[in-house]
């Protein structure tokens, strides 16, 4: 499992979106793992509550489903690199706060 965080400039559609952004600068929490991965055409229902790729009860959960959720009502994005049988790449993009920050008043 490989996380990252940076920030990024997106000036442009983002390739894999399932949740897409405007142009402008993001924080991108980029998570990356080798595990099985997600046929690519199965990619849409990652969001869905309940799914899961694996077999038998008790093996859903509402974890992405509540990640689109808050994601989108924050105005950020979701993109989605699977790759069925290498793992999957999940890219999230928040909006930068690129006001100044508030300086303290002496007391």
């Amino acid at each position: 499992l490989h996380v990252h965080v940076r920030a990024t400039d997106v000036d442009a559609p983002v390739p894999g979106a399932v949740l897409q952004v405007t142009p402008g600068r993001y924080v991108e929490l980029d998570v990356d793992d080798t595990g099985g991965g997600v046929p690519p055409e199965r990619v849409v229902e990652m969001f869905e509550p309940f799914f899961s790729t694996r077999p038998g009860p008790g093996r859903a959960g509402l974890g992405l489903a509540a990640v689109y959720g808050i994601v989108a009502s924050h105005g950020g994005g979701i993109a989605v690199e699977a790759r069925a049988g290498g793992g999957t790449r999940v890219r999230v993009l928040l909006p930068c706060d690129t006001a100044e920050p508030a300086t303290a008043a002496a007391s």
